[in-house]
């Protein structure tokens, strides 16, 4: 559009899973209201869902249209921290996406200390759209944790997180490219391996441009322990997770910015 540590994990079922993903990786709707499903706490693991906001915006003709983080994205920004939160999300071994804990019980989203607030906006620019209350409603109640404290774990994993990810994908010339997905995983595998071993991908066909169509990866996936006083990253095959979901060839487009 315009305007931390474990080995890493073998990666030899990765590319069979092709186009397979995770039922509980998958893609969770922006819904902000639901029935409840599960008990506060009662979960085994977390899954930290970070975007790529330019295939986000890119992928997605509402949000490009209508949410503020795309209209007033700014490439400078992105290319500062190339994934931002989408959402922490509890989640139990062995049970379908659609049986994941949701909306497990109705306490409303606080507010947050200033300086906290301008942390979780730099890591989570959809709070310009309301999206620090709507995954606290539907994904942070199921925590066991308050409002606050559910946001401070965020501020606490993103830097070191952030500063990998991103480094890996700015050093390498990532960014503005089609990467497969193995080379990614390789990289950062030389920063943090335990990281590598617990971070998936999912893809989603962006518009054609001149008659060719290409795969974005919009989204990365990371499970992560359970227990926040020392967070360890688990490998996403121990939790039934695949390395792509919809990356066609193994592979996918990380833009450059929001104008590619």
């Amino acid at each position: 559009m315009k305007r931390f540590s474990w080995s890493i994990a073998p990666l030899a079922v990765s590319l069979v899973a092709g186009f397979l993903g995770s039922q509980s990786a998958k893609a969770q709707s922006d819904s902000c209201t639901g029935a409840p499903q599960g008990s506060p706490g009662d979960f085994d693991y977390y899954l930290l869902s970070l975007s790529v906001a330019p295939s986000f915006c890119d992928t997605n003709p509402r949000a490009a249209t209508q949410k503020k983080e795309c209209l007033n994205g700014a490439t400078t920004d992105y290319r500062a921290f190339p994934v931002t939160v989408h959402g922490l999300w509890p989640n139990k071994n062995g049970i379908s996406n659609n049986e994941q804990p949701r909306f497990c019980t109705d306490i409303p989203p606080g507010d947050l200390p200033a300086s906290l607030s301008s942390t979780v906006a730099k890591y989570m620019p959809g709070v310009a759209d309301g999206l620090e209350k709507c995954e606290w409603s539907k994904h942070g109640v199921c925590s066991g944790l308050s409002f606050e404290e559910y946001y401070q774990t965020i501020a606490d994993i993103m830097p070191s997180i952030e500063n990998t990810i991103g480094s890996t994908l700015r050093d390498n010339n990532m960014l503005g490219a089609e990467v497969k997905l193995t080379d990614i995983v390789a990289k950062i595998a030389e920063k943090d391996a335990s990281l590598a071993s617990a971070i998936t991908f999912d893809c989603k066909q962006e518009r054609e441009r001149g008659g060719k169509s290409r795969f974005d990866i919009v989204e990365m996936r990371i499970y992560i322990s359970k227990d926040l006083s020392g967070p360890t990253f688990i490998p996403f095959d121990s939790k039934g997770g695949h390395l792509n979901s919809g990356c066609r060839g193994g592979a996918g487009y990380l833009p450059s910015g929001f104008d590619d």
